[in-house]
């Protein structure tokens, strides 16, 4: 929320969103992702390399949540990520699982929408997962 005061009060106010930021957690980020959109390069060896302050590229975050009985389907537009963190630990007995977390910024897109959710009886929601949407302010209706 940004205010602005004058003579003691509130003068104005307007709410603001500057897109979202979070984690993106899973067990190993796909190569493809890695070389595709965070800037890593396959050496002539077939090793996959991690270049300091790569060039990464924006990217849509679409996913359904397992569990949802709406079975929504989210999409947050012009996404940037950081580096992946990556941990190691050497066995203590039990078998402990790891998992990769990557910062994310989510910057909206051209017209500033950062986010769309369809459920399953909307237009768009079979086409989400094949194409990233284009948002078009449904007509007001009297």
């Amino acid at each position: 929320m940004y205010q602005f005061f004058a003579d003691d009060r509130v003068y104005y106010s307007e709410a603001q969103s500057e897109g979202a930021e979070g984690t993106l957690e899973m067990a190993l980020f796909p190569d493809t992702f890695k070389t595709d959109v965070l800037g890593f390069i396959r050496d002539a060896d077939g090793g996959l390399a991690e270049k300091l302050n790569p060039t990464t590229k924006p990217f849509a975050l679409i996913f359904e949540c397992d569990g949802d009985a709406n079975k929504a389907r989210h999409v947050y537009f012009n996404c940037k990520a950081g580096k992946i963190s990556d941990e190691y630990k050497t066995a203590e007995g039990k078998k402990t699982v790891k998992t990769q977390v990557l910062p994310i910024t989510v910057m909206g897109d051209s017209n500033g929408y950062i986010k769309v959710r369809y459920n399953q009886d909307e237009a768009g929601y079979d086409k989400v997962l094949t194409a990233v949407p284009t948002i078009t302010p449904a007509p007001v209706v009297p």
